[in-house]
């Protein structure tokens, strides 16, 4: 009786294990799958914000070429 018992709870704790084990892999892979959306959106916007410095950058410049026109 015992011996079942015994048997019985090992059972019932190891299909608990499975399943918190399960759980985790599956948050993980959640996890795994935003951060690697995130990191899209990063580069994203690190290349709009590299295209606006550059525009800046050339507006500056005509900006610079029109005073000195003027002058």
């Amino acid at each position: 009786m015992l011996h079942e018992t015994s048997t019985q709870l090992m059972d019932e704790q190891k299909k608990m294990l499975e399943r918190l084990w399960d759980a985790l892999m599956g948050n993980q892979r959640m996890t795994t799958q935003m951060m690697g959306e995130q990191l899209e959106m990063v580069r994203q916007l690190h290349q709009e914000v590299q295209a606006v410095k550059t525009q800046a950058v050339e507006e500056s410049r005509k900006v610079d070429e029109l005073r000195r026109l003027h002058e």
